[in-house]
């Protein structure tokens, strides 16, 4: 499978604001941060290949290190995989099956709390649906 290449304007409209001139954050977080967020919420898709360095420096006005830095991150977090004369592509990180879970946390995930049993309107208004069902359903269903 070709993946897909996300052209560079485009990127650029994506990104939109993303430096904060008044953050100590230095630009290349800033700008990794950026782009992690597009590919968590989907805007960037898995296997899209990104823009170059040089080309997206040029269009986002910055260093071609401030680019390279960026990108170095995010393949450390396992974002990108980055392959010589290829280019970078979209990936999500693998977590380790190995990994602790942090102290207090059980394995097993409770849902039965996971959300607050309904109020009595709720049941009071179910009852009274029910009443009012009966002819709306066929005849042989009853």
């Amino acid at each position: 499978m070709s993946a897909r290449r996300f052209g560079t304007q485009s990127l650029v409209r994506l990104l939109g604001n993303w430096q904060e001139t008044s953050s100590r954050t230095p630009l290349w977080r800033q700008l990794a941060e950026a782009l992690r967020l597009l590919i968590l919420d989907g805007r960037l898709t898995l296997q899209t290949r990104l823009p170059g360095e040089r080309e997206l420096a040029a269009a986002l006005n910055v260093s071609r290190t401030t680019i390279a830095s960026a990108l170095g991150q995010l393949r450390e977090e396992g974002f990108l995989y980055s392959r010589q004369g290829s280019g970078s592509r979209i990936v999500l990180p693998e977590r380790p099956a190995d990994l602790p879970l942090p102290a207090g946390i059980s394995s097993t995930l409770n849902l039965s709390t996971a959300a607050l049993s309904a109020g009595p309107e709720v049941h009071q208004a179910f009852q009274h649906a029910m009443t009012l069902l009966p002819p709306y359903l066929a005849q042989d269903w009853l």
